[in-house]
């Protein structure tokens, strides 16, 4: 078993790759192709370059903490990689505009879940996704 460190979803977030068996634990890097809402710490921009390293290695199935992908694995990351690039770039170009996080948020026409949102305390919405992708920018580009 080959420990791959993938953080962005957490900072210390590790899977586990089996070669022989093309086997991926993903933990919680994939939870679904699109995602609906995230924490407050995570980092999208990161997560990114995660699955971009994760697509190098060459596995099928995917074991991830919810939906276990006995097949097509690879191919999931890579919808899960496109549909962040896009989501990502979508705000950024909103952002570079002077729009604030919750005009880009309305611009976006993302919705939140407000029974999560409420249930975690604020800690994982779909609002805490445009708020990374801003901070990650800002870091990177100073």
């Amino acid at each position: 078993m080959i420990p791959v460190h993938t953080p962005g979803h957490s900072k210390d977030h590790t899977a586990f790759f089996l070669k022989d068996a093309g086997v991926l634990f993903s933990g919680d890097l994939y939870l679904a192709d699109k995602i609906k809402f995230f924490r407050s710490d995570e980092d999208l921009g990161t997560q990114i370059m995660s699955l971009k390293k994760i697509l190098k290695l060459d596995f099928d199935t995917l074991l991830c903490n919810h939906y276990p992908k006995l097949e097509h694995g690879k191919n999931r990351i890579a919808r899960k990689l496109a549909f962040l690039e896009e989501l990502y770039g979508n705000i950024i170009r909103f952002w570079e505009k002077g729009y604030s996080e919750k005009q880009i948020f309305s611009a976006l026409k993302l919705k939140e879940d407000y029974f999560t949102k409420y249930f975690c305390f604020g800690n994982v919405s779909m609002i805490n996704g445009v708020r990374s992708v801003v901070r990650h920018y800002a870091t990177k580009n100073g």
